[in-house]
């Protein structure tokens, strides 16, 4: 397999989740960053403000390519021809979500594969949700996002 896909909400971009797409691009020919619609969540930034930001982020990386995606994942990669998804995972918590959708997944794209990455212990308090609690008190994300999400989202408040 020379493609992958690494797909989450990014809602905002972290520092973890570029760790895991520079790690994928370090394994992979070709990887799919695929952003993720979710209808039962209200986003922070819209999924173009993600798409953007992600763009801008990977600039350099030219092997990949971020598309948004509101189907069910496995069946909008099966329609991309990608038989292979990268998750990181920072605890116990994200194993056993991650493992379950991993079988879930494989039920109705048997030939999709699951890796699972454990993310780097400077990175494992990082997430979206994180960042978002932090932005509700205005308080400082530099340690936890790209430079990128930083002054996007400080443009934002103005």
């Amino acid at each position: 397999m020379d493609k992958a896909a690494v797909a989450g909400s990014f809602d905002p971009p972290t520092l973890g989740h570029i760790d895991l797409i520079t790690r994928a691009c370090a394994l992979y020919k070709k990887i799919l960053v695929v952003i993720a619609e979710n209808p039962h969540k209200v986003p922070f930034l819209s999924i173009d403000e993600r798409v953007m930001l992600l763009n801008e982020i990977l600039c350099g990386k030219a092997r990949v390519t971020v598309c948004p995606h509101g189907t069910l994942l496995v069946d909008f990669l099966q329609n991309e021809g990608i038989k292979l998804s990268l998750r990181g995972i920072r605890n116990e918590r994200d194993f056993a979500y991650e493992a379950d959708m991993a079988r879930i997944n494989k039920i109705y794209y048997p030939e999709f594969e699951t890796i699972l990455l454990p993310a780097p212990p400077e990175k494992t308090h990082i997430s979206s949700g994180a960042v978002r609690e932090l932005l509700s008190y205005n308080l400082d994300i530099s340690g936890f996002v790209p430079e990128e999400t930083v002054r996007f989202i400080n443009r934002r408040k103005v």
